[in-house]
This record gives C-alpha cells, sequence and structure tokens, in this order.
C-alpha cells in the first residue's frame, strides 16, 4: 500500500515542482513592496511576492484548522476515557459475576 502511495504521490510531487519553477522562470520581473504604517518599501522579485504570500496563507490557514480541531480533540480525549472507565467497569463487573457463579457451584 505504501508503494502505490508513493507511486501516485511522486508524480504530482515532481508535476507541481515543475510548475513552481516555470513560475520562478516566467517572472523575474522586480516589485516594490510597502506595507501602509510603514515607510519601508522592499524590492524583490515578483515570483517571491506571490509565493511568500502564498506560503503565509499556508501556514494561516493550517493554524486556523488546528485551532478549529482543538474542540474535537478534547472530546474525543474526554470520550475515549469515559470508554476506558467503562470498560474497567465491565471487567470489575465480569469478574464479579464469575466469582458468584463460582461459590454458586461448591
Amino acid at each position: 500500500m505504501r508503494f502505490l502511495s508513493r507511486l501516485v504521490w511522486i508524480p504530482i510531487l515532481l508535476i507541481c515542482l515543475a510548475f513552481i519553477v516555470l513560475f520562478v522562470i516566467s517572472n523575474p520581473q522586480p516589485t516594490d513592496i510597502s506595507i501602509w504604517p510603514l515607510k519601508a518599501e522592499v524590492t524583490q522579485p515578483l515570483w517571491a511576492s506571490i509565493l511568500g504570500a502564498f506560503g503565509v496563507g499556508l501556514l494561516l490557514g493550517s493554524g486556523f484548522v488546528w485551532l478549529a480541531s482543538l474542540g474535537t480533540r478534547a472530546k474525543l480525549s474526554m470520550t475515549q476515557r469515559k470508554l476506558q472507565k467503562t470498560n474497567d467497569e465491565l471487567a470489575s463487573l465480569k469478574q464479579q459475576q464469575e466469582t458468584k457463579s463460582l461459590e454458586s457451584v461448591l
């Protein structure tokens, strides 16, 4: 299964890498970047600006998804603790039932 997964993902990654390389080669023009309250201005290639914005968006989006999943993870943890407690109680009840049935036979 791992081999099939790699067989699918490696070509996809190579195609994406080829598109990124073509994008970088096609957009070497310098771009001025300034942020309104600051008076500083940075000149960098257009590809760096676009890929940088994409990377920041990717990190922020991943962070928001992780934060949104915290509630679900907490519920999962609580449910697992309850399940473990229930399983322990069931094992204890089975043990008691076995000892009572053995006592009644004797």
